[in-house]
């Protein structure tokens, strides 16, 4: 029932002012403004952006979010706000890192619903309504539209409507870069759910962070507590929560959130009492959590109480036929965000390297090479000179040199005869790309690199990399 000045009418009552509950819930979800959520150690902030203009994120007084963290500049980055919102990193010392990826000085790079960048000790996530923000492409999970989609992906999206019409918590599985937070943006985009679409990737934060900005904490509770503040499962009441990465959570984590699941209740850190909520949750992981749950790695009782119904996103090279309706997306993203009124069109040599790639990083590894190609291409046509890819014959492997440490180099000929200033180049390079294929993970990039995290941690430094979060505890 609505309230009006005369009394009371029901939804759907014939009135021509009525509207259908699904009718109800979308212009709900259009008024709701783009937000960006901030979290650091101790402190959260919320700033809501205006439908255009340009607002700057900083230490400084003068800034119009400013961010009481020492690792952060006066003046770090600006967010450009119209029909996109473009993020800009302002030349600041340690550097803004967008989902893992570092941009330089003056880059200006497309914010979408559910990103997170990164500066200083500070993590900020992109929240909006589909008429603001772009969805990381309904193209990059084959939610929206069947031409050119791979069988696979045609059967999961016209799984999805019905999914998301429901209640029941979901578990998407998927290799690493596949767009498994693209898919549950769009499950809650589809849903009639009017409250907020919240996102929190569970690897980015420690374990102490982790449980304060999840379930919030009461003032005193731990040290640095100044003030109360609401948790993310509070904030996300009436929509969804998507946990990615659920599968780095701690066993003591997993068993509160599964009383919350449990309860439909919340209590704040440092709080007896508990709060009702009603959240559907989504989470992902790139892990076997069955198996993971056999091996008690995993609660089984979390695993099954997620797991009410199992999505999975097949990798982009098992379905290469996609390929070319994605890299003409992103072309077209691409272009927009970085000012070109006309996005070019990809050579045919140019479309075949990308088919014949094995694309390890999925969906975003593509993303990112067709935006270095945008930046690379001054003409009308990208061709196979723009696209910045290894190719599949050439390996990597970890070598030692100058009795340094491990650097990782490449086998291609040619590398031995190299400068010594080529080869710090080239590592640099690679380890850019292994940073940026594990969303910024270090360890699971070490992993990738084949080197210790002590060794990469080295190499960042020796680089001038942004240095990574100080450990809490």
């Amino acid at each position: 029932m609505e309230e009006e000045a005369g009394g009371s009418r029901e939804v759907g009552s014939g009135d021509p002012r009525d509207e259908t509950l699904k009718d109800y819930a979308e212009r709900r979800r259009a008024r709701r403004p783009t937000v960006l959520l901030g979290f650091s150690v101790g402190r959260s902030w919320r700033l809501e952006l205006p439908e255009k203009g340009r607002l700057v994120l900083g230490r400084g007084k003068r800034c119009d979010q400013v961010i009481g963290d020492a690792r952060v500049s006066r003046t770090h980055c600006c967010l450009h706000v119209g029909g996109n919102v473009l993020l800009e990193d302002l030349g600041s010392t340690t550097g803004t890192r967008l989902m893992g990826r570092p941009l330089a000085p003056k880059e200006k790079a497309l914010l979408r619903r559910g990103d997170v960048f990164e500066i200083g000790d500070t993590s900020v996530m992109c929240q909006g309504p589909a008429a603001t923000l772009p969805e990381a492409s309904g193209a990059a999970t084959g939610a929206s539209g069947g031409s050119g989609m791979a069988p696979p992906m045609e059967r999961l999206r016209q799984m999805l409507g019905r999914v998301a019409q429901s209640r029941i918590n979901v578990l998407i599985a998927g290799e690493t870069g596949v767009g498994k937070g693209v898919l549950a943006a769009e499950l809650h985009r589809r849903s009639a759910r009017t409250g907020a679409f919240v996102a929190l990737n569970c690897a980015e934060l420690q374990e102490s962070l982790l449980e304060s900005e999840l379930f919030g904490h009461e003032r005193g509770s731990f040290t640095g507590a100044s003030t109360s503040k609401a948790g993310l499962i509070e904030t996300a009441d009436g929509g969804t929560l998507f946990l990615d990465e659920i599968g780095e959570m701690s066993l003591a984590t997993q068993a509160k959130l599964l009383r919350v699941l449990e309860d439909r209740s919340v209590r704040r850190v440092g709080s007896l009492q508990p709060r009702s909520v009603d959240v559907r949750v989504l989470a992902a992981s790139n892990r076997d959590l069955a198996a993971e749950s056999e091996r008690g790695t995993f609660r089984r009782d979390l695993y099954f109480r997620l797991n009410g119904m199992s999505l999975l996103i097949p990798p982009l090279r098992e379905r290469l036929e996609e390929v070319e309706l994605l890299a003409k997306t992103f072309l077209a993203q691409s272009s927009e965000a970085h000012g070109r009124a006309v996005p070019p069109e990809l050579a045919p040599e140019a479309l075949e390297v990308l088919k014949q790639h094995p694309w390890p990083g999925n969906i975003r590894e593509l993303r990112n090479v067709l935006e270095r190609a945008v930046v690379l291409c001054a003409g009308d046509v990208v061709t196979r000179e723009h696209i910045a890819i290894t190719p599949p014959a050439e390996k990597h492997k970890v070598v030692p040199i100058g009795g340094r440490g491990n650097v990782v180099q490449s086998e291609a000929p040619g590398n031995a005869a190299a400068s010594s200033d080529e080869k710090a180049a080239e590592e640099r390079r690679r380890i850019e790309e292994a940073l940026e294929l594990c969303a910024g993970n270090q360890s699971r990039a070490a992993k990738v690199l084949g080197v210790s995290r002590a060794t990469l941690v080295a190499r960042l430094n020796l680089y001038g990399f942004p240095r990574p979060r100080k450990r809490v505890g």
